[in-house]
C-alpha cells in the first residue's frame, strides 16, 4: 500500500475513533491479493506507573548508589531478600537484569516512573517464552498483573486505579 493510502486509512481510523487494527475488518485498508490475516492482537506493551512513596524510591535508588542487589520478596513472603541485579542505563534509568513476570522491569528515579514491558501474552502466562497474541480485552488485567509483578521487587505493593477508559473491544 502506498504512503498516501496508509495516510487515508489512518485518517479514516482516527475519524472513527477506532484503532487501526480494526480497519482490517472493513474496507479502509484493502490488502493486496494473496495476503490474509490469520490472527491479530497485542504483542508487545509497556505499562508505566508513577508511585509517590519516598520509601519505595529510596529502596529503588539504593542499588544504583551502592551497587548492591535490589531486595525483593518471594511470592507468599513479606521478607525482603537480595534478589536482583540492577543495570544503570545510559538515559539515567535502571533495568532489572532478570525477567520479571515474563518481561522486563525498569525505572527512572528522576522521573519517579517504574515500567514493565514485554509481550502481553507472556505477562498473563508469567513466562517469557509464552507464544501468541493477546486480545485487547486483556489490557486492563495486564496492568494489574504488571503492578503485582513489579511489587515483588518492592517493600510495598503498588496499588492504583487505572485512569484510562476501555471501549469494550
Amino acid at each position: 500500500m502506498s504512503a498516501a493510502g496508509r495516510g487515508v486509512a489512518r485518517q479514516a481510523a482516527h475519524e472513527k475513533h477506532s484503532p487501526l487494527t480494526v480497519c482490517f475488518h472493513d474496507t479502509n485498508v484493502p490488502l493486496p491479493s494473496g495476503i490474509a490475516i490469520s490472527d491479530w492482537g497485542i504483542d508487545t506493551i509497556s505499562y508505566a506507573f508513577r508511585p509517590t512513596s519516598d520509601t519505595l524510591w529510596r529502596h529503588l535508588e539504593e542499588p544504583l548508589e551502592t551497587g548492591c542487589l535490589l531486595h525483593g520478596r518471594e511470592p507468599g513472603s513479606h521478607e525482603l531478600e537480595a534478589s536482583s541485579e540492577v543495570i544503570r542505563s545510559a538515559l539515567g534509568g535502571a533495568l532489572v537484569k532478570e525477567p520479571i513476570g515474563g518481561g522486563r522491569v525498569g525505572y527512572f528515579p528522576r522521573h519517579r516512573m517504574l515500567y514493565w514491558e514485554g509481550r502481553l501474552a507472556a505477562l498473563h502466562a508469567g513466562n517469557v517464552k509464552a507464544l501468541g497474541l493477546a486480545p485487547p480485552s486483556e489490557l486492563v488485567s495486564g496492568s494489574y498483573i504488571a503492578a503485582l509483578e513489579i511489587s515483588t521487587l518492592l517493600p510495598e505493593t503498588l496499588f492504583f486505579q487505572p485512569s484510562f477508559v476501555t471501549t469494550g473491544v
